[in-house]
């Protein structure tokens, strides 16, 4: 994960493409290597590309990306399915 933060209106595509391009790359990657064989394929994602996060808006599309990814999957008859995770972690306080 590559977190590149900056508001929409200072986000550039460099820090657009550090956040989202490792994990768009990898998952289609795995989605053309794999293909058929595979009789689960599990995708990472987080909520926020449901919900969004401030300043990180890069990130969110990456995340999305892998819903639409595991959508296709499926739509195509393939197994899919990707977790919408919230913050993994110790709490802070």
């Amino acid at each position: 994960m590559v977190l590149a933060d900056a508001p929409l209106d200072n986000m550039t595509r460099a820090k657009g493409s550090a956040a989202t391009a490792p994990k768009i790359k990898g998952s289609w990657s795995l989605h053309q290597i794999l293909g058929q064989n595979v009789d689960f394929f599990v995708l990472l994602s987080s909520v926020s590309g449901t919900i969004g996060n401030s300043a990180q808006s890069n990130y969110s599309a990456g995340n999305t990306f892998d819903d639409s990814l595991a959508a296709h999957r499926r739509s195509l008859g393939l197994p899919a399915i990707s977790l919408n995770l919230r913050h993994v972690g110790r709490p802070t306080l």
